[in-house]
């Protein structure tokens, strides 16, 4: 008998942006960073189209898989299958009695979780996992867009970096603004912890890009 598929609810659309946009913005700066003093203006123009829709891809399978969810409970019990190849490892029934209970402990820490945070489950439905996909791989492709755009714009690429870091920076703030609209949270403590990320994210593609042997 076939399990019926649940979900996590999501806030749609808001979710997918949170997601894909910072992935997107913080993975194409690093690499443009990390590369540009390093390879030709042709070779670097190539990668870094495979690296944003390559990633985009990956960010908007992930997305699908993660909306697909569950089983309509969390799984407690441990099947006669999985029973067996325990026992062909020479598990004792005692170790494997522990399994089991460590399994029957963790669906009730999951369950009391998604009860506290007042998470609501939906049935999986094939045409809204799909539609988050998209979205979120569409996030990633305009969050990487940001950076990238400075170097399409112009190969000089020391001034193309300066421009990138000038456009991460503004666009991290915003985002953090955003973000900090939608989940309903304080505006200051997310901004200044969404710009500590892109300030990291600088310094180690500052750092890496001078240190990379090519």
């Amino acid at each position: 008998m076939p399990t019926r598929k649940n979900a996590v609810r999501s806030t749609g659309w808001k979710t997918d942006f949170l997601v894909g946009f910072p992935d997107g913005l913080f993975l194409l700066y690093f690499t443009t960073h990390v590369l540009a003093a390093h390879v030709n203006v042709q070779y670097f123009y190539n990668i870094h189209l495979w690296i944003w829709l390559g990633f985009s891809l990956l960010v908007g399978i992930s997305s699908f898989f993660t909306n697909r969810g569950a089983g309509s409970l969390h799984e407690e019990t441990m099947t006669e299958v999985e029973k067996g190849r325990l026992k062909r490892l020479e598990l004792t029934d005692q170790l494997i009695g522990d399994i089991q209970q460590g399994m029957a402990d963790d669906a009730e820490q999951w369950e009391t979780t998604l009860k506290n945070e007042q998470v609501q489950r939906v049935p999986f439905v094939m045409g809204a996992a799909i539609r988050s996909a998209i979205a979120t791989a569409f996030s990633f492709l305009l969050g990487g867009y940001l950076p990238l755009w400075s170097y399409l714009a112009n190969e000089n690429f020391g001034q193309a970096g300066r421009q990138s870091t000038y456009i991460l920076l503004v666009a991290t703030v915003v985002f953090a603004l955003i973000k900090a609209t939608l989940t309903q949270q304080k505006a200051l403590p997310v901004v200044l912890r969404t710009l500590l990320t892109a300030v990291g994210i600088i310094l180690g593609s500052w750092l890496l890009g001078y240190f990379l042997p090519i």
